[in-house]
């Protein structure tokens, strides 16, 4: 399901991955209808993270969080909130909701 290799522009998902169960379920909705998505999954194991997710981060249009306890207990979900609310395109999810 980790596609990260794709073109812009696209919403980058930031969630815990406690959550995944949840989070899988949006994921695939937004790509059947066409949303371009990029998310941790499909990150390379010898990629360095932090910088990876930054230049990410920084070329999203938009950074979707579902705000659960387990994004908030989670320091790298935490600096990708803080990363989105810098860069000014947060776009909070709260867990359950589904459109």
């Amino acid at each position: 399901m980790g596609v990260f290799n794709i073109e812009s522009p696209y919403l980058f998902i930031s969630d815990a991955h406690k959550d995944s169960e949840t989070v899988s379920l949006f994921i695939k909705a937004m790509q059947n209808t066409g949303f371009r998505l990029r998310f941790d999954q499909g990150i390379e194991a010898d990629t360095e993270w932090p910088k990876n997710i930054a230049a990410h981060l920084i070329e999203a249009e938009a950074v979707v969080v579902f705000m659960s306890p387990n994004t908030v207990a989670y320091q790298n979900c935490r600096n990708e909130i803080n990363s989105a609310l810098s860069f000014g395109c947060l776009f909070p999810h709260s867990d359950g909701i589904y459109f």
